[in-house]
């Protein structure tokens, strides 16, 4: 086959048929290729073209790279009048179509025998060999058709290794205190057992979510392994926020994780409670060793329309109902100078205030209500979402009993902004994530929380 007419091949669909969606995907994705690549020529020998799909995972994750370092040195040598990529992503995008249609061009591989068995097991088609030097604008259509031919079912964004994004359409949201204790506070608070494999087990179960908030994860080596099996499960899809220690009387950090599907919009914002229960008041229970805080972030759901939410997720205090109200009003503060009326706002967290039962949130007579109070005072009125399906209680502080439990665990709504994306919420759920390999039987002592949201 002659350069031109594999240049025909690949090229031949471009002028009969658009596909506006295709090229838009690759526009985009060849204006975000680094600048800064490798300088590997332009030499592209065909058969790497003709060389078919792929079946191992790690030979195409080498051949994307390979692709993009090519891709980039040519697109960044090459004069920009001599380039177009707008021509170029539709006939790439319409050659992709040709071999999803017709099937790569194949010869029979290297290794295979005449009565058709391979010696190999690995059995990659082999296309022949035909060694020629392409100018640019060629050796980029080799390298990125070759992209293209060998993830034909994989998406533009997987191909040039952008972390995809949520859809923004559903928005599904997880608060969990996972019982992840420091080793000091071991002795004192209760050891669950178990935490090397019950990290592992809660970063499994992650993935399932777009949004998800995490409280007593407090060593660091626990927050790198769920981050790590969550970026392996997802394909490295989510940003992570982790509130750090400051320096002073505490031991331990907040042990708050944010994790988040969608772009994290300017800098995440930390509070450390000032107020905390001390030894000498409460033992050596006293939840003043931990740096307990709240974490924000401003998350893009959504760029055309634009929309965003500030998320707040937080742990009070457990053990003194004064120095937890004086938390609270802290926390009131904190969201009221990082929350906007033009942007709806999430919080969740463990707030260690049982809520009545039946609801009374008109009531200030009870913590319940007080904590209701404080959270519609201001631009942002909150509204706990459980009430607003269920009349159950909804018991989330022992996973296996949650008729008996008491809520403390929660997720609260501010209002939709009157003008702009609205955020509806559409399910709330307890998720008691029942786990028999534990001794327990659960991965927790408490039991999840879990949201969905439709964004409109």
């Amino acid at each position: 086959m002659s350069v031109r007419s594999f240049h025909a091949w690949l090229c031949g669909t471009a002028k009969s048929l658009r596909s506006a969606q295709r090229a838009a995907i690759l526009r985009q994705n060849l204006r975000k290729m680094p600048r800064a690549c490798t300088e590997s020529g332009a030499g592209v020998s065909i058969d790497v073209l003709l060389a078919g799909r792929v079946s191992s995972i790690n030979h195409l994750a080498s051949r994307r790279a390979t692709a993009l370092r090519d891709c980039s040195a040519i697109l960044h040598r090459s004069p920009a009048r001599r380039f177009r990529p707008d021509r170029v992503a539709a006939r790439l995008a319409w050659s992709t179509l040709a071999t999803r249609r017709h099937g790569p061009i194949r010869s029979r591989p290297a290794n295979m025998h005449a009565d058709g068995t391979s010696s190999s097991a690995t059995n990659l088609p082999r296309g022949p060999r035909m060694n020629h030097r392409l100018n640019r604008r060629e050796a980029l259509l080799a390298a990125l058709g070759a992209a293209f031919a060998s993830a034909a079912r994989s998406s533009a964004q997987e191909l040039l290794l952008l972390p995809p994004v949520a859809p923004a359409g559903n928005v599904r949201l997880l608060f969990f205190n996972t019982h992840l204790l420091p080793t000091i506070a071991q002795t004192v608070a209760g050891h669950r057992g178990q935490d090397d494999y019950r990290t592992a087990a809660i970063a499994n179960q992650l993935d399932r979510y777009d949004v998800v908030g995490l409280c007593e994860v407090f060593e660091s080596r626990r927050r790198e392994e769920i981050i790590r099996v969550l970026q392996q499960n997802s394909r490295n899809a989510f940003h992570a926020i982790e509130q750090p220690k400051p320096w002073g009387r505490h031991l331990i950090g907040s042990g708050l994780l944010l994790l988040s599907r969608y772009p994290i919009v300017g800098e995440p914002h930390f509070l450390t409670y000032q107020d905390a229960s001390r030894v000498l008041t409460s033992g050596w229970k006293a939840d003043g060793f931990a740096a307990k805080g709240v974490i924000h972030a401003q998350l893009q759901l959504s760029e055309q329309p634009p929309a965003q939410v500030d998320c707040f997720l937080t742990h009070l205090e457990s053990v003194s109902s004064a120095a937890r109200a004086k938390q609270i009003t802290e926390l009131a503060g904190f969201i009221a100078a990082h929350t906007s009326p033009d942007r709806p706002a999430i919080l969740m967290g463990d707030l260690n205030v049982a809520a009545d039962y039946p609801v009374n949130a008109a009531s200030t007579a009870t913590e319940y209500g007080q904590l209701t109070s404080a959270l519609l005072y201001g631009q942002q009125r909150f509204v706990d979402l459980w009430p607003a399906f269920y009349a159950e209680r909804g018991g989330t502080s022992d996973a296996l009993a949650l008729e008996k439990a008491r809520r403390i665990d929660y997720v609260f709504l501010s209002p939709p902004p009157t003008i702009g994306p609205m955020l509806a919420p559409t399910e709330i759920r307890i998720e008691p994530f029942l786990d028999e390999k534990v001794k327990q039987g659960s991965l927790s002592d408490h039991a999840g929380v879990a949201c969905q949201f439709t964004l409109r």
